[in-house]
């Protein structure tokens, strides 16, 4: 039932700070974008599993529009355990 906040900070890009609107970002669990994941920006907020364990694997790529050659990924694998 807890929440976590996922935050994406694209260092060493050209942009003044995380939300500019030069930059996109997108956002996948296990390797589907979701709906409710279009247009959130830097960050997510993801709830774990109320009963149930439960695993994602998170990839965000983010993207610098107008400076095509400024780009990022990363994936990270989140674990909800249900009995805590």
């Amino acid at each position: 039932g807890e929440e976590v906040q996922i935050v994406a900070e694209p260092y060493y890009f050209t942009a003044d700070r995380r939300n500019a609107d030069d930059l996109e970002y997108s956002w996948l669990i296990n390797g589907a974008q979701s709906r409710g994941l279009s247009n959130t920006g830097s960050a997510i907020v993801l709830k774990g599993a109320s009963n149930a364990n439960a695993a994602a694997n998170i990839d965000v790529r983010i993207r610098n529009k107008t400076l095509y050659m400024q780009s990022a990924r990363q994936a990270i694998s989140v674990i909800s355990s249900g009995d805590q």
